[in-house]
């Protein structure tokens, strides 16, 4: 399905009012802080150098009282006498309304940022490396060289890691921010036997990668499982199709975990159906040149954050927020009335401390009722117990967990053998 840009809008509006799940509210639209330097007004045009291209959520327990920080990366690539030019911008909080305070960092032109155990971290292009950012300004040690092309990045979830896609070749980069190390994570394949120029926005949920690509057949979003062995290419196992100026890719969850979401240069917003690939039209945020960059969660509230010449948000219904849980357990399978490990994963760091629910189900026990992931952290354990089996044949069975946040409920299923 091809999609092209539509008559721009003077306002933020919903178009059409989705309602998921068959909810009767819809999603809120607002934002967070506007008000960056644009440089244009003509949304069919690429001003990404004048745009928000990044934020992550920070925890620090000696800065803002230990409460989370929000901070944006700001990128202009030009000479101007705004005061906002390009750098690094911290928020003490994410509210809407705010204005855009001056950079901490005005003289250096950071790309992505992402989050992991309340860290942030930085593309600078310019300096071929990726940096921890203290809210301060001040940096931690560059990991990586030659890093130029670094473009989105995201975390897995399930090992820490930092991915990034490199907009100058068909390349994801795997980042051990612990080790230090930079290893090339796949080498990306059409799904059709198109040419892959490069990448942009990427998205996980530790299973496979959801990748803004430029290819010769323009902008698409596809989809690539995440390989067992670093450097194997990789072929897309979904083209969800030619979205015109897609940039920024985050995965519905919980509620809307059948859709991905795309924020398109041009202040789209788009919803794509993983199931059918239609692909619909959500919101509009185009207003006097305010483009699109990228776009990605809020672990605080479950909406969804879009970038680009302003932040902007998008809520769902409190029954579909995008905050969510990847529970696993460290077995397929445990013999009846025993015990056995699992882990909740969040799809980003936590802001807070996350009390988690386990909720037990028929021939399931679990051993706690609630398990904390601590703040800055996205992972934590528990423990299941296999109930009675009478049945000569396993029968399998699941607990769900729940977050504190919205009604999402996620189940981990496994089976139950007889002794």
């Amino acid at each position: 399905m091809v999609v092209a840009p539509t008559m721009a809008s003077a306002q933020w509006r919903l178009t059409p009012a989705y309602q998921p799940g068959g909810s009767t509210n819809p999603w809120a639209i607002s934002t967070l802080t506007g008000g960056f330097y644009t440089g244009g007004s003509e949304p069919y045009e690429d001003q990404g150098w004048y745009c928000v291209f990044g934020f992550a959520y920070g925890f620090a327990a000696n800065y803002n009282g230990g409460k989370p920080y929000f901070m944006v990366a700001r990128v202009y690539n030009g000479s101007s006498s705004y005061a906002n030019n390009g750098g690094l911008v911290v928020f003490n909080s994410d509210v809407d309304g705010q204005p855009v305070p001056y950079p901490i960092t005005p003289l250096e032109t950071p790309i992505g940022l992402a989050s992991i155990g309340g860290k942030v971290y930085a593309a600078f292009p310019g300096n071929d490396v990726i940096a921890q950012v203290n809210p301060d300004g001040t940096h931690g040690p560059s990991i990586g060289q030659g890093l130029s092309s670094v473009n989105g990045l995201t975390v897995n979830p399930r090992n820490g890691h930092v991915y990034a896609t490199n907009w100058a070749n068909n390349t994801i980069l795997d980042i051990d921010v612990n080790a230090k190390t930079v290893k090339t994570l796949m080498t990306m394949k059409d799904l059709n036997g198109v040419t892959i120029t490069g990448g942009t926005g990427l998205a996980t949920d530790g299973s496979s990668l959801y990748v803004v690509l430029y290819t010769s057949d323009g902008d698409h979003v596809e989809q690539f499982p995440i390989p067992a062995t670093d450097g194997q290419t990789v072929t897309s196992v979904n083209d969800f199709g030619f979205i015109y100026g897609a940039r920024g890719v985050a995965l519905g969850t919980g509620g809307t975990s059948g859709y991905v979401y795309v924020n398109c240069r041009h202040g789209m917003v788009y919803q794509i159906d993983r199931a059918t690939k239609n692909i619909s039209l959500l919101a509009n945020w185009y207003s006097k040149g305010n483009l699109g960059g990228f776009a990605g969660v809020d672990p605080i509230n479950g909406s969804l954050l879009m970038t680009g010449t302003a932040v902007g948000r998008l809520t769902p219904p409190v029954n579909q927020s995008l905050q969510y849980t990847i529970p696993t357990v460290a077995a397929s399978s445990v013999a009846s009335g025993k015990t056995m490990q699992g882990t909740v994963y969040l799809a980003v760091p936590a802001p807070v401390d996350f009390i988690v629910t386990l909720v037990p189900s028929p021939n399931v026990k679990v051993s706690a009722k609630t398990v904390t992931i601590k703040a800055g952290t996205t992972s934590a354990t528990f423990q299941v117990t296999g109930g009675v089996v009478t049945a000569s044949a396993p029968a399998t069975v699941g607990t769900s967990i729940t977050l504190p946040i919205g009604i999402v409920t996620q189940t981990v299923q496994f089976t139950v053998t007889p002794h």
